[in-house]
């Protein structure tokens, strides 16, 4: 597990500046009025890959290769994705040697945020699970996590002379709204691409294929439609109407996940999940534009670096949350299921942390069909927490002011401010 975790926090630092630097060029070269179409091509990449990458978790965990090619496969990807930007990507180069660039990194700012966060998941992970939420151990966790929080902003206050997160940006309430917002759409948005999969293979008994598959209908619909958001904002001009009509529609969506049972048929499933990945699709570049509008050309970077960002940290903080209320609720229920099949007592603890044991032969119908019970209930709870995730991306985008898309570039560069250049 050491050796996984650090494989991840290498592959995070480069997978992150892939997905934010390509917005922030994006956001670079295109005028804000035309922007909502250029982006919703990079959202149906997205998209794709969110689809295509359990498909072929799927794939090849079932080959003869077996799971290590999950990993494998990042390789010629990365590669060629390496190789195109050295040979495609062209971008003015800053002044100043390289000790002067990296004084002006905000490592103090960096470290201290990192901590605070990783405290405060580790509280989540922890509380109810391995320790006890009145622990020391979780409640120390919580205290200095949040202490720690607290010193990165009087640090990005007082000392860098360009901070990761520079607070003159809340001043402007649209930039705060739309940041806020998206802590809440990362975890309105990967839990259900978390725990649809594990729906379908727990209590369906699906393949990794198969469950990989039935992401689709939640999918497909964020390309399709934020296509078309960027095709009307181009038109009328218009976003905050479409975060409105989307903020409805992805909370509609996140309440038909507790339809989701046992007995689901695979057409019922496909009606329940398109409604939230239409809900995704209107919302996506719509509060991507709100945050753009309303900041200065010269915060334009790190603006739209916070904005991935934060959605990210709001995805890692939903999932640590509902994850909590998955494994308390299922560990309370396997505990009853015990209680009932004592001569079972240790297939079904271990059925925790693989579910194949659920089908495997002898087990008797009556105890197989109380653990499912057990899993579609825990998995319940983890539906009925991403309703309120969705309902404040909505309730926050009702105090977004509207500000005209510009029609004309933006200079960007630190030194000329936000004048506009008419060339």
């Amino acid at each position: 597990m050491g050796m996984l975790i650090g494989g991840r926090v290498v592959q995070g630092l480069g997978a992150s500046s892939l997905l934010a630097l390509s917005m922030v060029i994006i956001s670079d070269i295109s005028i804000e009025r035309e922007r909502g179409k250029i982006t919703s091509v990079f959202v149906s990449i997205w998209a794709a890959s969110s689809v295509l990458g359990p498909l072929f978790g799927g794939v090849f965990t079932q080959s003869k290769g077996g799971w290590p090619w999950v990993f494998y496969f990042s390789l010629p990807v990365g590669g060629l994705g390496g190789i195109f930007v050295i040979l495609f990507l062209r971008l003015p180069r800053p002044q100043g040697s390289l000790t002067e660039k990296l004084k002006r990194v905000d490592f103090l700012g960096i470290v201290v945020l990192v901590g605070g966060i990783v405290m405060l998941l580790l509280a989540l992970g922890f509380g109810g699970e391995s320790h006890p939420w009145s622990s020391p151990v979780v409640i120390c966790l919580l205290v200095f996590g949040i202490i720690t929080v607290g010193i990165f902003v009087l640090i990005e206050w007082k000392i860098p002379a360009e901070p990761i997160m520079p607070l003159r940006l809340f001043k402007n309430s649209n930039v705060g709204i739309s940041l806020m917002q998206q802590i809440f759409t990362g975890a309105a948005m990967f839990s259900p691409i978390f725990y649809i999969p594990i729906f379908f293979s727990v209590v369906m008994n699906s393949t990794p294929i198969s469950a990989g598959l039935h992401l689709l209908p939640l999918i497909l619909p964020v390309p399709i439609f934020s296509i078309m958001t960027g095709f009307i904002m181009d038109k009328t001009g218009r976003y905050r109407e479409l975060q409105w009509f989307g903020g409805v529609i992805m909370t509609a969506g996140a309440a038909l996940f507790r339809l989701l049972d046992e007995n689901t048929t695979t057409g019922k499933s496909i009606g329940i999940l398109i409604p939230a990945g239409l809900g995704m699709g209107f919302t996506l570049q719509p509060m991507q534009l709100a945050l753009q509008t309303s900041i200065e050309g010269r915060d334009m970077a790190v603006g739209t670096t916070l904005f991935v960002a934060i959605r990210s940290l709001g995805g890692s903080i939903g999932l640590a949350v509902l994850q909590t209320i998955y494994t308390n609720t299922l560990s309370s229920s396997l505990g009853d299921i015990v209680r009932q099949f004592p001569e079972y007592a240790e297939l079904i603890l271990a059925s925790a942390n693989n579910q194949s044991l659920i089908y495997t032969d002898g087990v008797p119908a009556a105890l197989r069909t109380s653990i499912i019970a057990a899993y579609v209930k825990s998995l319940h709870y983890v539906f009925y927490g991403t309703i309120p995730f969705a309902a404040l991306v909505l309730v926050l985008s009702l105090f977004i002011k509207h500000i005209p898309l510009r029609t004309r570039m933006v200079e960007t560069h630190a030194n000329k401010g936000s004048e506009e250049n008419t060339t």
